[in-house]
């Protein structure tokens, strides 16, 4: 929810010069229909794909983080959640291109990105680039990257 909010806001601002926080809390309480599992974690495409799907998102202040699993029928049911920005799809950058992922940030801000985080080694990264030939394509952790670097979440 968090690198997939991250992605959108950084969308957002590059497109329109508005600064928005949008409600991760939506994405944990209402993208379950798209494989993922609310706190328990889930996938950024399909959460993005709920997003396109369900006409939008709420910001953080109208949809405020929880830190647990919530039934959006007690705040209403889908339908009244407050929908502040509409996205129309998102792209799909092709694995381990460096290239095709720094024009995604120069031309769309802010992506989110998966990678191993399964891997051993990666438990005790502290700081720098990390590189690993053996990460394969285990998915685990969530990266929100933009700028000159990448910001592991």
């Amino acid at each position: 929810a968090f690198s997939a909010a991250g992605a959108m806001q950084g969308a957002w601002f590059k497109a329109t010069g508005q600064a928005l926080s949008f409600s991760e809390q939506q994405l944990v309480d209402c993208a379950w229909d798209y494989g993922n599992d609310g706190c328990a974690g889930g996938f950024v495409e399909p959460t993005l794909q709920y997003v396109v799907d369900a006409g939008g998102i709420a910001q953080e202040s109208e949809y405020p983080y929880l830190a647990q699993n919530s039934d959006v029928t007690q705040r209403g049911g889908p339908a009244t959640v407050p929908v502040s920005a509409r996205f129309s799809g998102y792209l799909n950058i092709p694995s381990r291109d460096e290239a095709a992922l720094m024009e995604a940030v120069a031309l769309h801000g802010p992506v989110a990105v998966l990678m191993n985080a399964a891997l051993a080694p990666f438990r005790f990264y502290s700081e720098g680039v990390y590189y690993n030939e053996e990460c394969g394509q285990v998915r685990g952790g969530r990266v929100w990257g933009g700028g000159p670097g990448w910001l592991a979440l």
